[in-house]
């Protein structure tokens, strides 16, 4: 009888011991966690802080005098001036086109890298933004391609380009994990070419509102000043065209795939390219996008990659509809009513 109540006594001893050893496990893995979400929080605040600023606080004053841009006859608003006198959110002015754009040889966001948290979080900071992320393995690193579109707080409209890298086997699949990725070192930067289009009454009439020009980014972005007539996805009174110029063919290919995943659709060249399309011709890729949304983990890597690229999609290979042509650079037009094509 008493080897069975000091059996029991140490069963429970045991068990409780055992209880505790979890429970610590828990409350620390909890505890780091927490940690992170303040962190990622942090960096979320910093990132948005000024514009924020500007909204709520710089708007609304008139006492300012508008200055003149020294490289332009168009003189900027008192709000413009100030964005780009007080470097807020990093933000130049390019005269030339009349727009908004990031230095990204230059930019405090450089150290910050992303995640999902960013864009999940940014609409407490009045972004209203559509995102596909493209990702894939390639000589042994984790990438991320990151498209953006959309409504910049109460201020802006535009697009972005985003070229990311992690060691690779970091990202560990599932959408709306806090997977981290840096911003793209140097020797990763890739040549890029950003244009947008914006229909700013929502008819169909589209105007090209900035081109970033083909030249090597990590993060290619662009700025006009506006807003959408509807923050609801798809934000579609924007197009982004892009032409990304890879390492290799077969990391074009990666990318190309990620495309199809998607939802893209394959053109039969640059030249024919319609809503939510892509074509590849060796290194380079082109795509429109408009409507399609994504957070996809593409799952390929340089060791997948199919035997051959091919040449046509019979299922899925779109032309330019009859009668249709091209827009003239930075001119208007009425969208056809069968699909869109802008350049």
């Amino acid at each position: 009888m008493m080897k069975k109540i000091i059996a029991a006594a140490l069963s429970i001893l045991v068990g409780a011991f055992g209880y505790t050893i979890v429970d610590s496990a828990i409350e620390n893995r909890v505890a780091t966690l927490e940690s992170e979400v303040v962190e990622l929080r942090e960096i979320i605040s910093d990132y948005h802080k000024n514009i924020t600023e500007t909204i709520f606080t710089t708007i609304s004053d008139n006492t300012k005098t508008s200055t003149q841009n020294p490289t332009t006859t168009k003189p900027l608003t008192p709000l413009q001036n100030w964005l780009v006198e007080n470097h807020v959110a990093g933000y130049e002015y390019e005269p030339d086109g009349d727009f908004f754009y990031i230095d990204d040889e230059a930019c405090w966001q450089s150290g910050k890298g992303y995640n999902e948290f960013y864009d999940k979080y940014a609409p407490a900071a009045a972004m209203f933004i559509d995102q596909i992320r493209i990702r894939f393995t390639y000589e042994n690193k984790d990438w991320m391609i990151q498209l953006w579109k959309g409504q910049y707080g109460w201020l802006f409209v535009g697009a972005e380009t985003g070229v990311y890298t992690a060691p690779a086997g970091t990202y560990k699949g599932g959408n709306g994990d806090a997977n981290h990725y840096d911003c793209a070192d140097k020797d990763d930067w890739l040549d890029m070419q950003l244009d947008c289009y914006f229909s700013k009454n929502n008819d169909g009439h589209y105007k090209k509102i900035f081109t970033r020009p083909y030249d090597k980014y990590w993060w290619a972005t662009g700025f006009v000043w506006g807003q959408l007539t509807k923050y609801s996805k798809p934000r579609t009174e924007l197009k982004a065209k892009n032409r990304i110029t890879f390492k290799s063919e077969e990391m074009a290919t990666l990318f190309a795939q990620g495309l199809r995943e998607a939802g893209f659709i394959r053109a039969v060249d640059e030249d024919n390219l319609v809503d939510d399309s892509y074509y590849q011709n060796g290194k380079d890729v082109w795509l429109l996008w408009t409507s399609i949304q994504s957070d996809k983990f593409v799952g390929y890597d340089e060791t997948s990659l199919t035997t051959a690229v091919p040449t046509t999609y019979p299922d899925s290979v779109v032309t330019r509809p009859s009668g249709v042509t091209a827009i003239d650079e930075g001119s208007t037009t009425q969208r056809p009513t069968t699909t869109q094509i802008y350049y």
